[in-house]
């Protein structure tokens, strides 16, 4: 066991990382023993979310005007732009913290704030190898610090 404040990841993909920085991991979804995540279930009018504009790999920041009855959602973005039909699985609840740069391009959703802790199990993203995409993955390993 390492003493550096490290996790592991194991991606969806069935790849595996070691010592993962926390800055370069983010929680999505709830953990494995259940949480308080939000990112499956209906949203309400007025949720603060991020959303993948016309379903590419940037999240944006914007707010949920409207739940439309096929299941999918009107979004607002912080930037002006507007989409009608958004399917849930390409938004997630905003969350306090994220995005502290200008908005637009995920480099500006830094990983984990300070105060968040990941525990064996936990679905996460995580930038594999420090590049700039986020993978889809779960904590196997904490290294305490």
């Amino acid at each position: 066991v390492h003493s550096d404040g490290t996790y592991d990841v194991l991606y969806e993909d069935g790849d595996k990382e070691r010592k993962v920085k926390k800055s370069l991991i983010r929680k999505v979804g709830g953990s494995s023993g259940g949480s308080d995540g939000d990112d499956d279930g209906p949203l309400e009018v007025e949720t603060k979310v991020e959303a993948r504009f016309r379903g590419r790999s940037t999240w944006i920041k914007g707010t949920v005007v409207r739940a439309n009855s096929n299941g999918t959602y009107r979004i607002k973005y912080d930037n002006g732009d507007e989409e009608k039909f958004v399917k849930r699985e390409y938004i997630r609840v905003a969350k306090r913290g994220r995005g502290r740069g200008r908005g637009g391009d995920d480099s500006d959703f830094g990983g984990s704030d300070a105060e968040d802790e990941f525990e064996r199990g936990d679905k996460v993203e995580a930038r594999y190898g420090g590049r700039s995409k986020w993978y889809k993955g779960k904590i196997s390993m904490v290294h305490s610090d």
